[in-house]
């Protein structure tokens, strides 16, 4: 007696991931969650702390204090004030050595909302860098750096290494105003971001 062979599924896309390439650039990954009634929405950009120029420290990071000042359709300081309209919650940044994330949740009918948020700072927010916003974050940069090395006493120690190879001295995110747009310019590029849009879709 012959059995007839058990049939096969093939195997669900992991995690319902849905991943496209837009004609910029800008990679998109959108995930089905049936079981929230919010949104979560996050932002890489592949460029972090690796890609400060020799002997500068801070640049990443102020770059990411820059993106929550405002852009050409969002005013100095609303970031979060659209976010909490829209009823924002888990909303907050995060630099690293390769990438520089943002995120947020809404619920999920204000999924526009951050949506043109985010593209708003990615496209116009050099535009609205004006070198008092520049010198306020810049300030506040150095004072987190400061804080963070009386913390640890590794906190620094990549960046010594770096000095003791290559000559240059080191320069705690004082940098000038056209290194910073420089650098901030380099972050928002749309061929190095990718969008993760985790939410409720509907059939």
């Amino acid at each position: 007696m012959t059995t007839a062979p058990a049939k096969t599924t093939p195997p669900p896309p992991a995690h319902n991931l849905l991943i496209y390439t837009l004609d910029n650039g800008l990679e998109v990954v959108l995930r089905q969650d049936r079981s929230f009634p919010r949104v979560a929405v996050s932002v890489t950009y592949f460029v972090g702390q690796r890609d400060q120029p020799l002997g500068y420290r801070g640049l990443a990071h102020l770059t990411e204090h820059l993106m929550y000042q405002g852009s050409k359709n969002v005013g100095e300081d609303q970031y979060f004030v659209h976010l909490e309209r829209a009823g924002g919650t888990d909303r907050n940044a995060q630099t690293g050595p390769d990438d520089t994330t943002y995120y947020q949740a809404v619920p999920s009918n204000h999924l526009p909302t951050v949506l043109w948020l985010e593209s708003d700072r990615m496209a116009y927010m050099l535009q609205q860098l004006h070198q008092t916003t520049l010198d306020q974050q810049r300030s506040v940069v150095i004072r987190e750096l400061r804080e963070d090395e009386g913390h640890s006493p590794m906190s620094g120690l990549a960046e010594v290494i770096r000095r003791h190879r290559h000559e240059p001295a080191q320069r705690i995110a004082e940098t000038l105003c056209r290194s910073a747009r420089e650098f901030a310019g380099q972050t928002t590029s749309d061929d190095d971001t990718t969008v993760v849009v985790i939410r409720v879709l509907e059939d």
